[in-house]
C-alpha cells in the first residue's frame, strides 16, 4: 500500500513463531519433570 517493500522481518515471522513454539515446549516439559534449565544445567525445583 505505501509502495515500500516489506520488512524481512515480517517475512520471516513464521520462522520466529516456530522458535518461540519450541522453546515454549522445551521449557514446559522441563516443568513437568519438575527442573529448571539454566545455564546449562538441571536444577531441581523445590
Amino acid at each position: 500500500m505505501t509502495g515500500r517493500p516489506m520488512d524481512l522481518l515480517w517475512a520471516l515471522w513464521p520462522l520466529d513463531a516456530l522458535v518461540f513454539a519450541a522453546g515454549t515446549a522445551w521449557a514446559f516439559a522441563d516443568r513437568l519433570r519438575g527442573v529448571n534449565h539454566w545455564r546449562g544445567r538441571d536444577v531441581k525445583l523445590r
